[in-house]
């Protein structure tokens, strides 16, 4: 770590643990003393920037302190690796030094002593900007400055104050709660308002606040935040990290969306988000590929529901609506709404498969890539279909197809209504359920003969309102293997097909 000696303004490099050292948090200007800058002393003297080293030295003398560390002279930034470690040990560095001194150029010098009032200094440009919110969080003692270098107090004293500007709680700032101990939306959240210079940066800069690291690489772009995600997946089971918000005019243009928000803005709230664990629940993870094996309450409505709750309301769950594009595989839908749910248990939770980062107009359904074989329903507007069995096929609904090979070797049911009459004939009547109600369930079972050859065996039952699920478990194969290939009922196909494509 490279160090200013306070008392000859000298670099000092200390390969291992270094001294008691003060740090410098401020928001950058046009003319900033460089790592070159500074070995140089007739340049740095001319650099309106110099006057900030000297007052930080200065002060830190005064406390006791004989270095000092401040990033826009103590990085050779013309070198990537040293760039890269010092971004990657930025919040270390804050964290581990003695004291920080924020300074707030843009403080009013008529400031009131002391600040009782967040008003005197919540138009301050420290508080907009990405890299300070770590500086924000990281050390244990902070001393605000003011212009011309005036106190303005102490981290603990202004909490506060400081909780109204950045609504970050007063535990996390005293350190009383440690940052893991509040959920992944909270701390997006807290860097929701916030700007950096390039678009990288707004992901690197909370590395250190997710305990996480990553290799910088200047010119990707918002990919750079799919990373941090990535590696905040990798080091959590909180499901809070799918709880964003897309804005309306994002979500019109791309109404399809993965699991991942594009930036912090997307997680801006008003309420705190908590995580729960859950024994009933897996763990979401990684798959690769750009997609996520995501372990969820999956509901028949397309609500998915995740791990986490909003504000004080423990029985009414987070979720996010998603269509099923085939093979297990489901997007986000309505992106810039979360969903509240009332969540009663037990509940079943069941694994299913996310893309990772998508922004797309239209759905693209997976069977119209690789699916050869797979199971339709055709539904006319006499039947509609309200619900499918085992509920791990409910997203089934949204595209009416599904693999065959999702069938093999598994019992599928589809509840559905039936209009009585149909061209002036009574349906049920005519098939000798005159005293049934309107709801059938077609039970469906499959069986692999070869690679691209499969048996079909069905049931039709009559079911009653609230029988549906009970009927299907009771469902038994029956002994004869169903030769066509659909199956009709008042002259409109309900279900086929075995072929390459949907017929």
């Amino acid at each position: 770590m490279r160090l200013i000696n306070t008392g000859t303004l000298e670099f000092t490099w200390f390969p291992k643990t270094p001294p008691p050292y003060a740090i410098l948090s401020h928001t950058w200007g046009p003319d900033e003393v460089t790592f070159a800058d500074f070995t140089n002393l007739s340049t740095r003297a001319t650099k309106s920037g110099f006057a900030k080293i000297k007052q930080t030295c200065e002060q830190a003398l005064k406390d006791g302190f004989s270095y000092a560390w401040i990033d826009t002279c103590c990085i050779n930034k013309e070198s990537s690796s040293e760039l890269s470690e010092a971004i990657n040990s930025m919040f270390r560095w804050y964290r581990d030094a003695a004291i920080c001194y924020a300074y707030l150029e843009d403080a009013s010098e008529n400031i009131q002593l002391p600040v009782t009032s967040s008003s005197s200094i919540k138009h301050c440009r420290w508080f907009t900007r990405g890299w300070t919110l770590q500086e924000l969080l990281a050390p244990k003692e902070i001393v605000f400055f003011g212009a011309k270098w005036t106190a303005i107090g102490r981290k603990t004293d202004l909490r506060e104050i400081l909780e109204q500007i950045t609504g970050i709680p007063c535990k996390i700032l005293t350190g009383d709660m440690r940052l893991d101990q509040t959920s992944v939306a909270n701390r997006m959240n807290w860097a929701a308002k916030r700007e950096t210079t390039r678009e990288e940066d707004i992901a690197y800069c909370l590395m250190g606040i997710f305990d996480v690291n990553m290799p910088m690489i200047y010119g990707e772009g918002k990919n750079a935040f799919t990373r941090l995600q990535d590696e905040i997946l990798k080091q959590t089971q909180d499901d809070s990290l799918f709880a964003w918000r897309a804005s309306e005019e994002s979500a019109s243009e791309a109404p399809y969306r993965g699991l991942f928000a594009s930036s912090p803005k997307e997680f801006a709230s008003e309420m705190t988000t908590t995580p729960f664990l859950t024994s009933m629940a897996g763990a979401s993870t990684l798959l690769g590929n750009g997609r996520i094996s995501l372990s969820c309450a999956l509901y028949q409505d397309g609500f998915i529901g995740l791990k986490c709750f909003q504000g004080t309301e423990l029985s009414t769950v987070v979720g996010i609506q998603a269509i099923n594009t085939g093979n297990n595989h489901f997007i986000r839908s309505n992106p810039s709404q979360l969903v509240l749910k009332s969540h009663q248990y037990p509940v079943a939770f069941q694994t299913v498969v996310f893309d990772k980062f998508v922004e797309m107009r239209e759905p693209r359904l997976l069977s119209d890539i690789y699916q050869h074989n797979e199971f339709t329903l055709a539904l006319p507007p006499e039947i509609s279909l309200l619900a499918v069995y085992p509920k791990e096929y409910a997203g089934f609904q949204d595209t009416m197809r599904l693999p065959i090979t999702h069938l093999v070797g598994k019992k599928v049911a589809f509840h559905m209504e039936v209009d009585r009459k149909i061209s002036g004939v009574d349906v049920f009547q005519k098939i000798g359920w005159s005293d049934k109600g309107t709801a059938v369930l077609l039970v469906l079972w499959a069986e692999q003969l070869s690679t691209s050859s499969f048996t079909f065996y069905f049931d039709l039952l009559a079911v009653k309102a609230g029988d549906a699920e009970l009927e299907f478990i009771d469902a038994e194969k029956p002994p004869e293997v169903l030769d066509a290939k659909e199956i009709v009922i008042a002259w409109s196909t309900i279900c086929a097909t075995e072929s390459h494509t949907t017929q």
